[in-house]
């Protein structure tokens, strides 16, 4: 199938040239090209092992379907799920495969992508929330005929972590900080004391440290609510000030990466699990912990000292309290203590109202 620019005694044409189902030669012409090149896009062609596809359908890209989807699931995902749906979409997927046709994406796309995501630090359940998001985009492609195999099958995913995750004790946390490789000693703390997540952390530059007005810039997040400003202590400051000066001639460069290996490469996260946090869990007799569990560590700290939910929320960089709630923040025993002596303190201090006067025998 082809146009042909064509000079003849009526000016120019354009010639489409393409095989009937037949199998014989025919051939169309047209005064402009771009009626020639509606035409061959509406001729139905053979296409791999799919038979009948315009070739529109050919070049349809991944975004192109992927709207597609989101109609066909428009009434059907809460306000919330869709939310969170557009969200991996935008972020994490259309960068990556928006403007690729979707007939040549291949399993080896999907797995340099999961690859790309396992190195940024996001965890297993993460990456399967975003596969699990394109999946169906493809499996819509297969019920139309536009693919024949879904890119996504048979991969390799990490096991999602079960339970409630290991939150660290004052002294555990510690003795982390203590036993920790001298190089990362300072990217183990600022996860303690921030609440980041670990693939947040990656990113920070050095322009991202604001000694002026005392907080972190997270520029880049996994959802938009984690785009924030997380206010830093005194001690905090001078952490990441000893940080940026142990960047020698980059400590000057604002875009300069702010944690990074001993090569001054950047930090591959299944390197930084392997080498440095099984090491120090290992030799110390620490709890087996995750890099989140760092994150959910801080978060039992705030609650742990009263600190309001909601500033909680803010700083972790939650969409809903009720994810801040139920899954990071943790009673501790002191707490537990704490709400045990309330209604003692409240029944037996001179303000309390008689018992006399507040129950009554029936």
């Amino acid at each position: 199938m082809s146009i042909h620019r064509r000079a003849g005694k009526k000016g120019l044409s354009y010639q489409v040239r393409y095989r009937r189902e037949n199998g014989q030669q025919a051939s169309r012409t047209f005064k402009t090209k771009k009626d020639a090149e509606r035409f061959e896009a509406s001729l139905v062609i053979d296409d791999g092992d799919i038979k009948g596809l315009t070739r529109e359908q050919r070049k349809v890209t991944f975004a192109e379907y992927a709207a597609i989807w989101q109609r066909t699931k428009e009434k059907r995902h809460t306000p919330r799920t869709k939310v969170r749906r557009d969200q991996i979409l935008r972020m994490h997927l259309l960068p990556h495969l928006g403007q690729m046709p979707i007939r040549s994406i291949r399993n080896s796309h999907i797995r340099d992508l999961v690859y790309q995501w396992e190195k940024q630090g996001l965890s297993p359940q993460t990456i399967r929330n975003q596969v699990g998001v394109a999946r169906p985009i493809f499996k819509l492609a297969m019920k139309d005929d536009i693919i024949t195999k879904d890119p996504t099958g048979g991969l390799e995913l990490g096991q999602p972590t079960t339970g409630l995750g290991t939150i660290l004790d004052q002294a555990q946390c510690q003795t982390l900080l203590a036993k920790v490789d001298d190089h990362y000693r300072r990217l183990f703390y600022t996860l303690l004391s921030t609440g980041l997540r670990i693939g947040e952390l990656f990113t920070l530059e050095v322009r991202d440290v604001d000694f002026t007005n005392r907080w972190l810039n997270v520029r880049e997040s996994k959802t938009d609510t984690g785009i924030r400003q997380v206010d830093l202590s005194e001690n905090d400051l001078q952490v990441l000030r000893q940080q940026i000066e142990s960047l020698g001639e980059d400590s000057n460069n604002g875009t300069a990466i702010l944690f990074r290996s001993p090569r001054g490469r950047s930090i591959h996260y299944r390197n930084l699990a392997e080498r440095v946090l099984k090491k120090v869990i290992s030799e110390n007799g620490l709890p087996h912990f995750t890099f989140h569990d760092l994150r959910k560590t801080h978060a039992t700290m705030l609650v742990a000292a009263g600190i309001d939910p909601k500033v909680v929320q803010q700083r972790l960089g939650h969409a809903s309290i009720e994810t801040t709630l139920k899954y990071y923040a943790k009673p501790t025993r002191e707490r537990r203590q704490t709400a045990a002596h309330v209604a003692v303190r409240y029944l037996t201090s001179d303000s309390a109202p008689s018992l006399e006067s507040t129950i009554r025998v029936r």
